[in-house]
């Protein structure tokens, strides 16, 4: 009961936190001055920010054994940089350095009591890509600004609940990767290009009837639902299965989604399913749930660069390859890690 208490409020706190950084951005942002230069680099900052930092603020939070206080700090920081609206760059890295500290915070605890399976994580994650798509739409669904700041008035309140009641408590070693022998580093660098592709498909995946707000929202659902169901699957049936097999039958439905919506939704779906097998199986090879998160995150954000650096091309041929290159490198890591376990 409590582990699950413990999943349901980092899981509600996930989405309220990508809500209120994502809505900063589009209402304070972009619907102000539009998508111009200094907006681009403003956002640009702000994903860097929340993305990289929680590498080395993972190495350095791991065995604190303050992960919902880290969350509470990350959270007060984006609940202060909305009244500080109106000075360009401070909001943005508040709201950047805040995203960054809740995530760490909270994904260190969820991995602590996540016994090295991936369903817990997968909670966690999963209610992050619903925040982050109500968030951009703020200006077309125009709900109110002190709303946000209700939620992250609560999120603080129920984390202070967790930091009061529920203290996870873990000692790991601290294993850089160049601890390990040349092949197990391999190994990671393989889990780590794996996690750089779904980044980068996850920026790529631009079908036209997206347009539309409702097929949006359907799709997005499609991947929270991914990530929590690719979790308790994983734990059930096995991680390298589930994660090869959902990557190498998406590949393939890839292939008809430019023709068939449904289609198209169940390979975003299983696509989606990956994230938490990825991560559950880089934290469990390192042991060190702190720089598995981290890193977890810099390989996203190292995905996204390849998108806004102009490699933006989604057709039928090129899709399926990619992420059908990505079933190939996730069996081959796999097979590595039970090799040298």
């Amino acid at each position: 009961m409590k582990n699950k208490f413990i999943v349901l409020i980092y899981s509600f706190s996930h989405f309220v936190v990508d809500l209120s950084c994502a809505a900063f951005i589009y209402h304070f942002l972009v619907y102000e001055f539009g998508i111009t230069p200094k907006v681009s680099i403003f956002i640009l900052l702000y994903d860097f920010l929340a993305f990289v930092l929680q590498l080395p603020f993972g190495i350095f939070f791991n065995n604190r054994n303050k992960n919902s206080l880290i969350s509470i700090v990350g959270c007060f920081l984006i609940l202060i940089s909305y009244a500080l609206n109106m000075i360009p760059i401070l909001p943005i890295i508040l709201i950047g350095v805040g995203n960054a500290l809740f995530h760490i915070g909270g994904g260190i605890d969820v991995l602590n009591i996540s016994n090295k399976s991936a369903s817990k994580i997968g909670m966690y994650v999963a209610p992050g890509a619903l925040g982050l798509f109500i968030g951009c739409s703020i200006n077309k669904l125009s709900y109110p600004v002190y709303l946000i700041i209700i939620l992250l008035i609560f999120t603080i309140i129920f984390l202070g609940i967790l930091y009061r009641k529920y203290n996870t408590d873990i000692k790991q070693d601290d294993i850089s990767v160049f601890d390990f022998k040349f092949n197990k580093r391999i190994i990671i660098y393989l889990i780590f290009l794996t996690i750089c592709i779904r980044g980068y498909v996850g920026f790529i995946l631009n079908y036209s009837w997206k347009s539309s707000f409702s097929l949006s929202l359907l799709a997005i659902i499609m991947v929270v639902l991914g990530k929590a169901i690719g979790g308790l699957l994983a734990d059930k049936f096995g991680l390298e299965k589930v994660g090869f097999f959902s990557l190498l039958f998406s590949s393939v439905l890839f292939i008809l989604s430019f023709k068939s919506m449904i289609i198209a939704l169940t390979s975003i779906l299983l696509f989606n399913m990956t994230m938490p097998i990825t991560l559950i199986l880089l934290s469990n090879y390192l042991n060190n749930y702190g720089r598995a998160f981290g890193l977890n995150t810099f390989a996203l954000f190292l995905g996204s660069l390849l998108y806004f650096s102009g490699l933006n091309g989604f057709n039928i041929i090129i899709l399926p390859l990619i992420v059908f290159a990505s079933a190939l490198i996730f069996l081959l890591f796999c097979k590595g890690m039970k090799k040298y376990e």
